[in-house]
């Protein structure tokens, strides 16, 4: 599928980025780049809700082994 297609996520990636907060790296001195992560939903075991996201939340969702563990 081509990124200009009526049903390329990408035609919706605008809409979320601007809503990614500047104050979301957690990088010191990386403040102004600002992070996003896209990933199918075979690969969260449970519900992301607005709010704290820290290392143990990404062990706690993600359902398969990574290297920061």
């Amino acid at each position: 599928m081509y990124v200009d297609h009526t049903n390329s996520i990408c035609l919706y990636l605008p809409a979320v980025t601007d809503g990614v907060s500047r104050k979301s790296s957690y990088v010191k001195g990386r403040e102004d780049k600002p992070r996003l992560a896209i990933t199918n939903t075979g690969g969260i075991r449970f519900d992301i809700f607005k709010g704290p996201f820290t290392r143990g939340s990404i062990y706690t969702i993600n359902r398969f082994l990574s290297g920061f563990r």
